[in-house]
């Protein structure tokens, strides 16, 4: 009996440590989607000129879930995504507030200003995809294994 708790105890800190691991999965996930919301926004607003609040609306229904502080969204759009923002834990400080600051300036402008904008934090997301995904992939593999090693202690100490 006493072997089975103490598998169950370490199974519970290597399950632990796989939740906790996530989060930086999601990291980059919602990242992914981000860039992919931009390039949606560009194609919608060269070819079809359409609002800003529509243009989220019809990302959300073909991509549903993918970016979830879209939704719910309302006017002013940029003040909802940052109230949204702000229960969001998988993104960092400084991706939120990239995020912010493209919704504060999208809309704003002509539609020629719009795809320059566009662009513009494309790059960004894929300078900060290309720095936060290998990242992400070592802190989770550091995670795994200080679980597993932090479980095995643990064993080890109860036996």
């Amino acid at each position: 009996m006493k072997y089975f708790f103490i598998a169950l105890l370490c199974t519970s800190i290597v399950l632990l440590s796989h939740i906790y691991a996530a989060k930086y999965k999601w990291r980059v996930k919602r990242l992914e989607s981000f860039r992919q919301f931009l390039v949606f926004a560009k194609s919608e607003v060269t070819y079809v000129s359409t609002p800003v609040l529509e243009i989220v609306k019809k990302y959300d229904k073909l991509y549903a879930g993918s970016l979830p502080f879209l939704n719910p969204l309302k006017e002013p759009v940029a003040a909802c995504v940052k109230e949204n923002l702000q229960r969001e834990e998988a993104l960092d400080t400084k991706q939120k507030q990239m995020i912010c600051d493209f919704f504060a300036g999208f809309g704003t402008q002509d539609e020629e200003a719009s795809v320059r904008l566009l662009e513009h934090y494309r790059a960004m997301a894929d300078s900060e995809l290309q720095t936060a995904a290998p990242e992400c992939r070592e802190k989770r593999k550091l995670i795994h294994r200080l679980s597993l090693l932090g479980a095995l202690g643990v064993a080890i100490l109860l036996i």
